[in-house]
């Protein structure tokens, strides 16, 4: 699987698109392989963040561990990760102490994620 989350294309200043690959190897690896292609627009933040990277890598992980399929991993990593950073902006009093992701806070975002219609991936040929 590969996974570009920070896209940013000059004709779209105010977006960030993520795309993700995935080939599922059918008879260990002997032909038949499918794949797997998604393409996601999400809207910038007015600010920076440290340790996102490391924060959609993990969910990217967890939620490929529970056998979801590359849609789903991907909406449920992003919409956890926007959750995450839409509460620590709120916590934020404009200090880089302050833009420490806000974990503890969000576990039930991390848990349960809310996928909105604004962060539904579109499945590529």
């Amino acid at each position: 699987c590969v996974v570009i989350t920070s896209i940013s294309f000059p004709s779209e200043p105010d977006t960030i698109t993520l795309l993700a690959s995935l080939v599922h190897s059918a008879n260990g690896g002997e032909g038949g392989a499918r794949k797997e292609r998604v393409k996601m627009n999400v809207k910038k933040l007015p600010q920076s963040f440290t340790g996102t990277g490391d924060l959609i890598a993990a969910l990217l992980l967890a939620w490929f561990q529970r056998g979801a399929d590359l849609k789903t991993v991907v909406e449920y990593a992003t919409a956890t990760v926007q959750a995450v950073l839409s509460k620590t902006l709120q916590a934020s009093d404009g200090s880089v102490r302050s833009r420490e992701l806000q974990l503890i806070a969000s576990r039930d975002q991390i848990a349960n994620p809310q996928v909105p219609d604004s962060l539904r991936a579109e499945r590529l040929p």
